[in-house]
């Protein structure tokens, strides 16, 4: 019994992560309409995630679409990789 709970940990947990994710992402979207946009791009690299002088390099790695770059770029000011 242990084997089968065991193997189902990851999936369970991987699940239970997503649907986190996904009704954060509705509530977010439902309370601040035109003024949300989630940014979530695919990071292909490993990198430490309390090291903020990985930034720069996190930016070259992303994949921004072109409405994550305008949001970011309207509301933060200027982003992207290289600057």
């Amino acid at each position: 019994m242990h084997r089968g709970v065991l193997r189902w940990a990851r999936p369970a947990l991987e699940i239970f992560s997503e649907a986190q994710s996904l009704t954060a992402d509705a509530q977010a979207s439902f309370l601040l309409e035109d003024a949300y946009h989630r940014v979530n791009p695919s990071i292909g690299a490993g990198f430490e995630l309390d090291d903020p002088r990985a930034i720069e390099g996190l930016k070259a790695y992303s994949d921004l679409t072109a409405a994550d770059t305008a949001f970011l770029e309207r509301n933060l000011g200027s982003f992207g990789a290289g600057t």
